[in-house]
């Protein structure tokens, strides 16, 4: 715990790691953990800030950096202990190599621009993994350096991208593109002459290895690419299931299809590249709304048609959702929130000839203020779940509302409790 001086705030995380690592009287987890099994929460962590910064949410960004900034703090504690190197030794590090590959910036070399800089780093860098592998003992390779704990398409483009800088690449994307049909042509004779799944395997690899080269040749991040089509998918699907529903289709594929083709077709489930945090060009008004779970119910605010309605708000062109949610619940309610994942995007009807986007995210409460309705409502209200039957509320926010409910509070909530960044369940 922190005695009230002026400590300087890396000091005092230092002083707590070493607290939490202490033989005697620090925490069991913490002391259990060695460098394998804090590099998933490492990578984990890093995701979250890559996550924060997608969404633009700036609050959860300088938590998740926190969190990433205890990964380097931990990792360097258990060096220490092991007489390896200390944090000081890993600032030093990556400082020297700072200075060392900006001599523009910190020595007398002249680099007059970005082009010359990025050619001027990628040689240092070579250079230094010469250095390794000579070190090592071992032959020096232009794959030295790409870590294996990197996500497989990413992996895949840098290995790629190497292999380029000696001349190993095509002049231009087009024959990769018969690269790719040549590799799903030997995948699909290996399924049709039943290869077992070792073969199939091996041919599956290598069409995503030649499809992560294309992403790579149309200057394309392949994991974006795959995010942007997941979340695309999961928009599209999530419409098909409540028109399912409603239809009464159940597991009929054919009916499904259909379905999903005219959602496709309407697009309902396009909304720009609203997922990665803005509203883009947008088809329908939109809005998004917050799935606010306290310890007693779903918070609900009551409209001026007598319905009951997420709190939330009209997200104007280019702002971000996340941005428009906090301000809505500070206006609305009186309350600081951070937001967290989607949970839905529908088409809502509130009169014959008006149609709005609905998107729903899951928020949680940063302050303990007591609730307070603006005078734009009528009344608010904190409802337990098993009364939304009785409610007089649109079927897609029932649907959002029982989908943040059953997940995971750190997953629904999108920040978990201080507690939750250096005690199981490590979701922070």
């Amino acid at each position: 715990m922190n005695d009230g001086t002026m400590t300087p705030p890396l000091d005092r995380l230092l002083a707590i790691m070493a607290r939490l690592r202490d033989p005697e009287h620090g925490c069991p987890w913490d002391r259990d953990q060695d460098f394998a099994t804090i590099a998933p929460y490492t990578i984990e962590e890093a995701y979250e800030v890559a996550d924060a910064i997608a969404r633009g949410d700036m609050r959860s960004l300088k938590e998740e950096l926190g969190d990433l900034l205890l990964q380097v703090v931990f990792h360097s504690r258990m060096a220490e202990e092991a007489g390896l190197f200390a944090f000081d030794d890993v600032a030093t590090a990556i400082a020297d190599k700072m200075e060392r590959r900006h001599p523009h910036v910190f020595g007398d070399a002249r680099i007059a621009t970005a082009a010359a800089q990025t050619e001027a780093w990628e040689a240092q860098k070579a250079a230094e993994r010469r250095d390794h592998a000579r070190d090592a003992g071992n032959a020096h390779s232009v794959l030295d350096g790409v870590a294996l704990a990197l996500p497989a398409l990413l992996r895949a483009a840098k290995v790629q991208s190497r292999a380029a800088r000696i001349g190993f690449d095509w002049p231009q994307a087009r024959p990769v593109f018969d690269k790719l049909a040549e590799e799903i042509a030997e995948l699909k004779a290996e399924f049709e002459a039943s290869a077992d799944a070792a073969r199939l395997e091996d041919e599956l690899g290598d069409v995503l290895f030649a499809a992560a080269n294309l992403a790579r040749k149309l200057d394309i991040d392949p994991e974006a690419a795959l995010r942007h089509a997941t979340a695309k998918f999961e928009r599209r699907f999530r419409h098909v299931e409540a028109l399912a529903a409603e239809q009464a289709v159940g597991a009929d594929l054919d009916k499904l299809d259909a379905l999903w083709n005219e959602v496709k077709r309407e697009g309902r489930s396009e909304v720009g590249p609203i997922s990665d945090g803005h509203s883009g060009d947008m088809r329908f008004p939109v809005s998004v709304k917050g799935v606010l779970i306290e310890d007693a119910g779903v918070v609900l605010l009551l409209n001026e048609r007598d319905e009951w309605e997420l709190p939330g708000g009209r997200l104007e062109r280019g702002e971000n959702p996340a941005a428009c949610l906090e301000r809505e619940f500070a206006e609305e309610l009186g309350a600081e929130i951070t937001v967290g994942e989607i949970l839905d995007c529908w088409l809502y009807r509130p009169l014959p000839d008006k149609e709005v986007l609905i998107v729903t995210y899951a928020v949680r409460r940063l302050d303990q203020r007591e609730l307070r309705v603006s005078r734009e409502h009528r009344n608010f209200g904190v409802f337990a779940l098993e009364a939304l039957q009785a409610l007089r509320l649109p079927e897609g926010y029932r649907r959002s509302i029982l989908d943040c409910a059953a997940r995971p509070r750190s997953a629904s909530a999108g920040v978990a409790d201080d507690a939750d960044a250096r005690c199981p369940p490590r979701s922070a």
